[in-house]
């Protein structure tokens, strides 16, 4: 005579479909929310910028205008700049050198960005 146990697991695969895709979407706005902080966090005093680096802060409009959201896609968001003349800056023209901000910020959201969606993944699986 054998004794044993009979163990059921039902699971909701689309719910756990749901929740790994919030968790993705939450951990990609975090760290969409982290790059728009840095671009920030390195634009600072007045004045002309040296070229390459990120530009100085005159009116704040540029600063102002960086902006993490969104999109139609849960797993797929946006950082860009309002300011219109934010491209002159960003790759330079035939009178200026580029005063790059946005692929710095990219660089470090690429650097940084895995180790903050494993975070915030972490808490929101655990």
């Amino acid at each position: 005579m054998t004794t044993g146990y009979r163990v059921r697991l039902d699971l909701d695969l689309n719910a756990a479909d749901r929740l790994i895709d919030e968790a993705g979407s939450d951990a990609l706005m975090a760290v969409a929310l982290d790059g728009e902080a840095y671009a920030k966090r390195n634009m600072r005093g007045g004045g002309v910028s040296h070229p390459g680096l990120f530009p100085g802060v005159d009116t704040g409009v540029l600063k102002g205008g960086i902006h993490a959201s969104p999109t139609d896609d849960p797993l797929c968001k946006r950082l860009d700049s309002s300011a219109d003349y934010g491209p002159y800056l960003e790759w330079g023209t035939r009178h200026m050198a580029a005063r790059p901000f946005m692929k710095p910020t990219m660089r470090y959201m690429w650097r940084v960005g895995p180790d903050i969606a494993a975070d915030v993944m972490g808490r929101r699986l655990a």
